[in-house]
């Protein structure tokens, strides 16, 4: 005797991207309720079965991403479970929006056609982190458009880059290599030895310096120094020595 399972899949619940203390709290879950009913189309006796749920990346053949089996409680023909109970469902099954569960009944043949994961009406939200309150984000984050904020702690010590279009440093915001200052910069070159630099405190000494450095040519700015080794130009700068000596 074949059974067919009328099943209801409830919507996902991810907790990728919340703070450690919400990802304790909330289950990696799926709710799924179904309908068991004979050959007949009489509701299931009443008693324990065995259910097999998979979830895979197409309707047919496709990755399987995640698998558990269940013993579940049938009350007239009628079931619902956590899908997760038994191993987790891993955030990174949602990573594509193909998502299908296949459920098997006991030793039949897997039911088809498997049935696609869908969002339900909050998750929409999860598309936008509008309004969203302080959290930690793992890995990277990548953002298309302007960023509007009253104010940034980066802690940690930093540093923060900005890259350009082929991936490499073309600006960086960091604390001071010496500590107790920040450390500016701005590239010409993906190894950041040509460019602009502004450090708070250079070398631990309490002043800053500023450097803008070419391919073969220098300016330095450094507070460290006295008198005329204060400031540096290139020896064919115009008017270097006059600069120099002006009072």
């Amino acid at each position: 005797m074949r059974i067919l399972i009328r099943s209801i899949l409830f919507g996902t619940f991810l907790a990728a991207g919340l703070s450690g203390q919400a990802r304790a709290e909330i289950p990696f879950q799926l709710t799924w309720q179904g309908v068991a009913l004979d050959s007949n189309d009489a509701a299931l006796a009443t008693g324990v079965y065995t259910l097999h749920f998979s979830i895979y990346s197409d309707d047919v053949g496709g990755m399987l991403l995640w698998s558990e089996t269940q013993s579940i409680f049938v009350e007239n023909g009628v079931m619902s479970v956590n899908l997760g109970k038994i191993t987790p469902v891993p955030d990174s099954v949602f990573n594509t929006d193909m998502g299908f569960l296949e459920v098997q009944f006991e030793d039949q043949a897997p039911y088809s056609p498997r049935a696609r994961i869908v969002s339900v009406g909050y998750s929409y939200r999860t598309s936008s982190v509008d309004g969203a309150l302080a959290g930690t984000l793992h890995g990277d984050l990548t953002i298309e458009g302007s960023v509007n904020t009253s104010s940034v702690t980066v802690t940690g010590g930093g540093p923060v880059d900005v890259l350009d279009g082929t991936g490499n440093v073309a600006s960086q915001i960091a604390a001071s290599t010496s500590g107790g200052g920040g450390l500016v910069t701005i590239a010409s070159d993906p190894s950041i030895t040509n460019g602009i630099t502004l450090e708070g405190n250079a070398e631990g000494s309490g002043d800053p310096r500023l450097a803008i450095v070419g391919s073969d040519r220098a300016i330095l700015f450094d507070l460290r120094e006295d008198g005329d080794q204060a400031l540096q130009l290139p020896p064919d700068a115009i008017a270097a020595d006059e600069i120099k000596d002006e009072p």
